[in-house]
């Protein structure tokens, strides 16, 4: 195994290295088979402890070119980012679902203060008359607050369908503040952070080598704490 400095290779040195270590420890090879997979040097006659001691020096080392690496920061800036914008549509997404179920259940959306479009006359009267509100288009505009991700402002346009013939459109809402409250926002970060998980290339591409040295680092600590406790029996 070589150690590259190019940006690409940094990330690759990592992801074998850790991986090599994984397999290692799930194949429960000896030091001298396992020095064969890691392609270094053959140590035929080392302790293990020496030998995991050696593993974990190594894959700090690499991994720390990697994390220091300007194409490793340029990637967190780029996921910061991308990061930014998905809370947005998460938050935007979770508004829309307010404002609808505000109107399908005539009931103030928790997170929205003073809304008052539930008090439209002509909401008013379909209401009284039990009309059925059988769809619900919602555009919003979000300004959020500098201090603070989840609380703003929202501006609501919206077109309601009752009985799938009558409408009753609004354009160019009022604006009203928006908290989120803690439960909400713990939520609205999970969701975030899953999407950008789940569907974003670039944060694979960041997190699995972080990932992968994670384990192989706890397999490290783990056999060496393994193999000192044993020494005492």
């Amino acid at each position: 195994m070589s150690f590259d400095d190019t940006a690409e290779k940094v990330r690759r040195n990592v992801v074998i290295l850790s991986s090599a270590i994984i397999i290692a420890w799930f194949l429960n090879l000896h030091v001298d088979q396992a020095s064969k997979l890691f392609g270094v040097i053959e140590f035929e006659s080392t302790p293990p402890i020496k030998f995991w001691g050696l593993a974990i020096v190594i894959m700090i080392y690499v991994f720390l070119r990697y994390w220091f690496d300007e194409k490793t920061r340029s990637q967190k800036n780029h996921l910061h980012s991308e990061l930014s914008i998905i809370k947005l549509n998460v938050l935007s997404a979770y508004l829309k679902f307010e404002i609808s179920q505000s109107f399908k259940k005539n009931k103030a959306p928790p997170s929205i203060h003073n809304f008052e479009e539930l008090k439209n006359p002509d909401l008013l009267i379909r209401y009284e008359n039990q009309e059925s509100l059988s769809e619900v288009n919602i555009d919003l505009s979000i300004e959020r607050n500098p201090e603070s991700l989840w609380s703003g402002w929202v501006l609501p346009d919206y077109q309601l369908e009752w009985d799938k013939k009558h409408f009753s459109t609004k354009t160019g809402g009022n604006r009203y503040q928006f908290i989120l409250s803690n439960n909400r926002r713990k939520f609205l970060e999970l969701v975030s952070y899953m999407n950008l998980f789940l569907y974003s290339k670039s944060s694979v591409d960041f997190l699995m080598p972080i990932l992968l040295c994670a384990i192989s680092a706890g397999i490290c600590i783990g056999q060496l704490v393994s193999i000192y406790l044993k020494s005492f029996n």
